[in-house]
């Protein structure tokens, strides 16, 4: 299984009203890697728009064999939208022992992540190991990124491999630089243990000019339900400036934050 290729000045992933979310997946069931997927949008005006409104780009593993991968993700566009319960996944299932997969996008102009729906739940850029094997990384830029209403990038463990680490701005992988990351409405970026014999939680690295974290946005790194892993690590660089303030106005009680915490 080689690969999924998109290449077009734009690209759209709509439910509208449609019973099952429309998918770009790849999923490895045996001894071969999975097949990766890459998506590459622009156009001459520099307004190639990948937009994934309730559809989900998702790369699995449910092999059972040892260092069995699921396919990596790769997204380049000018703009990325992920909106109303859209998502951008990768699994590693209970029972395999390979890993899940790396996610990778790079945006020229911007990349946003809003909104949430009431059966498939947040925006999310994900990557998740229920199995052995580790979660993938997340590598993220854009000039401009808000995660915004409830939607999220994050990496989690219920299993007994690593959890994935998430990197936002310049890096090998994403060789572009954030100005402004801004996370607001309770969108959050997000590593976690969950659950007895989970392994460690991944980190987060956050490269930026601006951070701005308001109305309950956060970034947190934690230990839940009793897990046997450790939270791991938190670093913020924000060149520019740093901005804390407000409460989620769905959860009061949720402040703007930057955490480590241990919950069980």
């Amino acid at each position: 299984f080689r690969r999924v290729l998109f290449r077009s000045d734009s690209v759209s992933l709509v439910r509208n009203g449609a019973d099952f979310q429309p998918q770009i997946s790849t999923t490895t069931f045996g001894q071969g890697n999975g097949g990766s997927i890459s998506v590459t949008v622009h156009n001459s005006s520099g307004s190639g728009t990948l937009s994934i409104d309730n559809g989900d780009i998702d790369a699995d593993n449910l092999s059972p064999f040892d260092g069995v991968s699921a396919g990596q993700i790769a997204v380049n566009a000018d703009v990325v939208r992920v909106l109303d319960g859209g998502l951008i996944q990768s699994v590693a299932y209970q029972g395999t022992a390979g890993p899940a997969t790396e996610v990778t996008i790079a945006a020229t102009k911007s990349l946003s992540l809003v909104g949430s729906d009431p059966v498939y739940g947040p925006s999310a850029i994900s990557t998740s190991t229920l199995g052995s094997g580790p979660a993938g990384n997340v590598f993220l830029s854009s000039p401009q990124i808000i995660v915004a209403d409830g939607a999220s990038i994050d990496s989690f463990t219920a299993g007994a491999g690593h959890g994935g680490n998430i990197q936002i701005g310049r890096t090998t992988q994403v060789p572009l630089d954030t100005q402004d990351l801004a996370l607001e409405g309770g969108g959050k970026i997000a590593v976690s243990t969950v659950g007895p014999g989970a392994g460690d939680a991944g980190s987060v690295a956050v490269n930026v000019g601006r951070l701005t974290l308001d109305q309950g946005g956060r970034i947190v790194a934690s230990t839940i339900m009793g897990s046997d892993g450790a939270g791991w690590s938190i670093s913020v660089n924000a060149s520019e400036s740093a901005t804390l303030s407000g409460s989620d106005p769905n959860n009061p009680q949720q402040a703007a934050r930057i955490e480590a915490s241990t919950n069980g």
